[in-house]
């Protein structure tokens, strides 16, 4: 009996078998790929959030702790009586009362001596003995784009040497600064400038912006844009001098009851994508409301009380 071999073929793949799993590895590879660089862009972009928050945290409390610090008036109201005092010198009640008696041009004569020793006790005057200027504190200066600020604080330069011969002449008062190193147009970072002879011609006289090596006080070069506001009490303003006489056109209005900071933060690598925060600093020393007793006549015609 002849028995016939069956011819079996070799065990393999097609060709359109292996272009078809060729092509669900390429797909499943390509699937891998995306999710791990998704997950790794997202995770890149949460650390430079981070990042980024934490500086403009930084920043703010920074401010913040220099804002508390803010030296206000004490006594506010020795300026009224520096002002009353000056009343009592004018030269135009000494002259009406030296047309009556000579012994009232002796009592207005020592008035006006009595007034420029108080005025000269607490700000600078003049020939008359009119209050023109106020030397220290200065409390809170600045516009929306500086911010100047008088702190008291203990000073650390007395820890740092207090094995030298020489002693510092240095002082618990400071100026404090805060603007952006070339402008809005060109911005470089966040400066920050701390004087600390608070009396010396740098402190009075050459404020920032536009002093000598503004980049030797660089903070933050990612911040973009820097702007500041200050409340009244009633309204948000743009600028502010403490030494501002109020409305009585005597007493100094002192520093504001708040200062708003707005800063914007550039990402590291968003390609000038900028983050804005506001932070609101309420001002400890400032001078309360002043309240003034308006005239109210009665419906019958009465005395004003």
């Amino acid at each position: 009996m002849d028995i016939r071999r069956q011819r079996r073929g070799r065990s393999g793949f097609t060709l359109v078998e292996l272009v078809l799993a060729t092509t669900i590895a390429m797909l499943l590879l390509g699937a891998l790929y995306v999710a791990v660089d998704m997950q790794l862009r997202f995770a890149q972009n949460s650390r430079d959030l981070v990042e980024e928050s934490t500086l403009a945290r930084a920043i703010l409390a920074r401010i913040d702790s220099d804002a508390s610090q803010v030296v206000g008036l004490s006594d506010p109201g020795r300026f009224r009586i520096a002002a009353g005092a000056d009343a009592l010198s004018d030269p135009t009640a000494t002259t009406a009362a030296a047309a009556t008696t000579a012994p009232a041009t002796g009592a207005a004569t020592a008035g006006t001596t009595t007034g420029t020793a108080t005025s000269a006790a607490s700000t600078s005057t003049t020939e008359s003995g009119t209050s023109t200027n106020i030397v220290l504190p200065l409390g809170v200066q600045g516009d929306s784009e500086t911010l100047h600020l008088y702190v008291s604080r203990v000073p650390r330069e007395l820890y740092l040497n207090n094995n030298s011969d020489s002693p510092l002449v240095v002082s618990d008062l400071r100026r404090v600064s805060y603007w952006l190193v070339g402008g809005a147009d060109s911005p470089v970072g966040l400066a920050r400038q701390e004087i600390a002879i608070v009396t010396s011609d740098d402190a009075l006289q050459n404020l920032p912006p536009g002093i000598d090596s503004e980049g030797s006080f660089l903070i933050a070069e990612e911040v973009r844009s820097l702007s500041f506001q200050y409340f009244d009490g009633t309204n948000w303003q743009d600028n502010w001098d403490s030494t501002t006489p109020g409305a009585d056109g005597v007493t100094p209005i002192g520093s504001p009851r708040a200062v708003a900071v707005t800063v914007g933060v550039a990402r590291p690598g968003a390609n000038g994508n900028v983050k804005v925060y506001r932070h609101v600093i309420a001002i400890s020393s400032a001078n309360g409301t002043t309240q003034q007793a308006q005239a109210q006549s009665s419906s019958g015609g009465g005395a004003t009380p």
